[in-house]
C-alpha cells in the first residue's frame, strides 16, 4: 500500500482512499500484535496454574518425605479396588528397630533410611503394585490381580533387597550396615470389608515381628 501510494499517477481521491486503507491496516496490525501478546501472556499464566494444580494434587496424595503415596491415597485406592471385587493382596511392611536408628544416629539419618527404603520398595515392586507410606516407619503395598503366592514372592524379593542396604551419613561418616523389615500379607476375600482386609495384613505383620523380624508372613511355599 505504501508503494502504491507513492506512485505519482494516482489521483487525489485514490490517494485519500489509500491513506484510509493504510491507516486501517496499521491499526489492525497493532491490534493483532497486542492480542497475540495478551494470548501469549494468558497461555503462560494458564500453564503456570496447571503446574501449581499438579503440585497441589501431588501434595494431597503423596508423602512429602519419601515421595511414596500417602495414607489418604491408600484409602482411596483400596476403596476403588474393593468395589471391583477383583483378586488382590495387601502387604504391610515395617522397618525393624527403626527407633534405634533415630536414637543412635539422629532423626536426619532416620529420614534418610525412610527415603531409601521407599525407593527400594518401588524398585522391587515395579509396575505390579503401588507403594504407600502408611505411617511412621510402616509402608503398605497394594498388589491388584495378585495371588497370595505371587505377593509372597514379591515380598520375599523385597525383603532380601532391603537386607543388602547400607546407609552412610556423609557429614559424620556414621554407617548403618543392616536395614531389615518385616512383612505381613493378606489375600482379599470376597465380601470382606476394607478394615478387615487391613487388619488381617497387620496380624500377619505382627506375627512376622513376633517370630524374630526380617521375615515374610504368612510363609508360602
Amino acid at each position: 500500500l505504501e508503494d502504491v501510494k507513492s506512485q505519482s499517477d494516482i489521483s487525489g481521491e485514490s490517494q485519500v482512499v489509500l491513506q484510509d486503507v493504510l491507516k486501517g491496516s496499521q491499526h489492525l496490525l497493532q491490534a493483532t500484535s497486542q492480542y497475540q501478546l495478551q494470548v501469549s501472556s494468558q497461555k503462560s499464566e494458564i500453564d503456570s496454574l496447571k503446574l501449581q494444580l499438579k503440585e497441589y494434587q501431588k501434595q494431597a496424595t503423596h508423602d512429602a518425605l519419601t515421595g511414596a503415596f500417602n495414607r489418604r491415597a491408600f484409602e482411596q485406592e483400596l476403596d476403588e479396588h474393593l468395589k471391583q471385587k477383583c483378586e488382590m493382596c495387601l502387604v504391610m511392611v515395617d522397618i525393624d528397630h527403626f527407633k534405634s536408628f533415630n536414637d543412635e544416629f539422629g532423626h536426619q539419618m532416620g529420614d534418610k533410611v525412610l527415603k531409601i527404603v521407599a525407593q527400594r520398595l518401588e524398585q522391587s515392586v515395579e509396575t505390579n503394585g503401588m507403594i504407600f507410606r502408611y505411617g511412621g516407619e510402616e509402608f503398605s503395598i497394594l498388589l491388584p490381580k495378585m495371588s497370595l503366592r505371587g505377593a509372597y514372592q514379591i515380598a520375599e524379593k523385597t525383603r532380601k533387597s532391603l537386607e543388602r542396604l547400607s546407609v552412610t551419613d556423609k557429614r559424620s561418616g556414621q554407617k548403618i550396615n543392616s536395614i531389615t523389615a518385616s512383612f505381613g500379607i493378606a489375600e482379599f476375600a470376597i465380601g470382606e470389608q476394607g478394615a478387615q482386609f487391613v487388619s488381617r495384613a497387620d496380624e500377619a505383620l505382627y506375627d512376622a515381628k513376633n517370630r524374630g523380624r526380617n521375615r515374610v508372613m504368612p510363609l508360602v511355599r
